[in-house]
């Protein structure tokens, strides 16, 4: 029997969000446990902090909103207007939904050491998580030619991970947060492909040969 992945993988997605959203947090054994020798690691030397400390800002707010909004914008200047609407309903649905879900959960963050970064919402799921996977794929999707999907995709993938990475190692997210905000990027992300295919909202790129 053939699997449908495009059935498959938001199903699978949406029941990891909940998994980690009902058993993760300060009662999870491993994820109090990965929490408490980070901060441990982190306190014989101060440079295990600054590091991550400025790598997790490519996850805030005013890096990924600005970022979002001017590759809109010069999509929708050059004409790649259904690109630019993409991009731009895959950021916002993601953040509505985001913001929605940390209410809902009401999860704590961890407080085992002071946070060496600003905090300011629940715990769950990671918004920095979600939003750098969100942002960083949908560009590399809808506003990169689809020939360089191949490394592009990879790329914001990683660099999105690597942010997300630094949450509890600074100790203001347990592991489970950075799960749950990569199955609400997938879910996003999901959504914004099949959007993209039942709407025909793709934009005719010229292929090299064309003047």
């Amino acid at each position: 029997m053939k699997v449908s992945w495009s059935r498959v993988i938001p199903v699978l997605a949406f029941l990891i969000l909940l998994l980690a959203g009902w058993t993760g947090g300060p009662q999870n054994s491993a994820d109090f446990a990965i929490v408490a020798e980070a901060a441990k690691l982190r306190s014989h030397d101060p440079l295990l902090t600054a590091a991550p400390a400025l790598l997790t800002h490519l996850g805030d707010a005013y890096v990924l909103l600005p970022l979002s909004a001017a590759v809109a914008a010069i999509l929708f200047a050059i004409g790649r207007r259904r690109s630019a609407l993409l991009l731009f309903l895959t950021v916002a649905g993601e953040r509505m939904l985001l913001d929605g879900v940390k209410i809902l959960v009401g999860r704590p963050r961890p407080e085992l050491d002071e946070h060496p970064v600003m905090t300011h919402s629940f715990s769950f799921p990671s918004g920095h998580a979600a939003n750098t996977m969100t942002v960083f794929v949908a560009i590399a999707l809808f506003a990169l030619p689809e020939r360089h999907r191949w490394w592009s995709v990879p790329t914001g993938i990683a660099l999105a991970a690597m942010v997300a990475a630094t949450r509890p190692w600074l100790g203001v997210h347990w592991p489970t947060d950075i799960i749950g905000g990569w199955m609400l990027a997938a879910l996003s992300i999901w959504a914004a492909l099949w959007a993209q295919e039942r709407f025909r909202l793709t934009d005719r790129v010229p292929s090299r040969t064309e003047a």
